[in-house]
């Protein structure tokens, strides 16, 4: 099926005609289910409006967040991908959002290993080592979860609640 030429306003923050219609892509991407035809779809499905995330990234973070809800790591890791060869500005957000979707999709070692391509990309902060030890702990990794926090705390993140 086809998305509609409609587009509403949830992903930009106000009503303009050429903004995505969030709610209705991640329904798709959230139907995606085959792993090795995955990243071919989510091309396909990004392809049409990729060049509007260009300005204005925050799509991409809303597009993140709804896989992040559901738990959809490897598809979050997946539309993180395409926007990097979209050209679109992938930001501290944006790989949040995907290492949120390891942590919720019980993915602890991809969220660490999103967490080391992050410091190569943008950098992470305290919000990256947080969710990080979160998906570790909810995994009973425990040594692992000790090991980020020594890290994050060497780079001079504080810990929260959260994290302690």
């Amino acid at each position: 099926h086809h998305r509609t030429t409609t587009r509403i306003c949830m992903c930009a923050g106000a009503c303009r005609p050429e903004w995505v219609d969030c709610p209705a892509l991640i329904r798709e991407l959230l139907q995606l289910r085959s792993a090795s035809s995955r990243r071919e779809e989510v091309r396909r499905l990004l392809a049409p409006d990729l060049h509007l995330w260009q300005r204005s990234p925050k799509t991409g973070t809303v597009i993140l967040a709804g896989l992040a809800r559901a738990g959809r790591a490897q598809t979050a890791i997946q539309v993180l991908q395409v926007m990097q060869e979209g050209m679109v500005e992938v930001n501290r957000y944006h790989w949040n959002a995907a290492i949120s979707a390891c942590e919720k999709g019980g993915s602890w070692q991809l969220a660490g290993h999103m967490l080391r391509e992050m410091h190569g990309e943008v950098g992470a902060d305290g919000i990256s080592y947080s969710t990080v030890m979160s998906a570790c702990e909810a995994s009973s990794e425990w040594r692992q979860a000790m090991s980020l926090q020594q890290l994050s705390a060497e780079e001079g993140f504080r810990g929260n609640q959260i994290s302690y």
